[in-house]
């Protein structure tokens, strides 16, 4: 995994979001945020790294009260960044509420994804897997159409899996 800048830049991460997008129809950023001063404050340390280029991506149904968010064209760079700061911010806002904070094994490992679909850019919180069996089994419960086989560049559907989720 290629580290995107170790001082936590978020203008470096959404570049590379927005970059991902139009150049390759779709972007997938590591978001772990590693501390924060609680209240009043809320400030949050970020890390940010790109995808990894083995293993399988796939999308919650409902990441804390959020399902998938929307940008209307690949061509608007202003909305692209909008959209990469609003799935940012669902995963603070998700963090502020978990028993542990920052620490808890969800929050590891969350990616802000997108891709390019009839034209629209569909926007989600994901998760990396190594084991193609995991990634169904999440798929399935997260109710997903399909997920991302990373190193054949495609997405699987799950319509026809056979695997019992539970």
């Amino acid at each position: 995994m290629n580290t995107l800048s170790m001082s936590y830049n978020i203008e470096a991460a959404m570049q590379a979001f927005v970059n991902g997008i139009q150049t390759q129809g779709g972007a997938s950023i590591m978001f772990k945020p590693v501390a924060s001063l609680g209240s009043p404050y809320k400030m949050v340390s970020m890390r940010f790294d790109v995808a990894p280029d083995h293993g399988y991506m796939a999308s919650y149904e409902d990441f804390g009260g959020h399902g998938e968010a929307v940008c209307e064209s690949k061509e608007d760079v202003y909305a692209l960044r909008s959209l990469f700061l609003e799935l940012a911010m669902r995963i603070v806002e998700r963090g502020n509420s978990l028993p542990n904070g920052y620490d808890d094994d969800e929050m590891y490992g969350l990616y802000i994804g997108a891709w390019v679909e009839d034209g629209r850019v569909i926007g989600d919180i994901s998760r990396h897997f190594t084991h193609e069996d995991e990634v169904l089994e999440f798929s399935i419960a997260n109710h997903q159409r399909a997920y991302y086989d990373i190193a054949a560049g495609k997405s699987v559907s799950v319509n026809n899996a056979e695997v019992t989720v539970g």
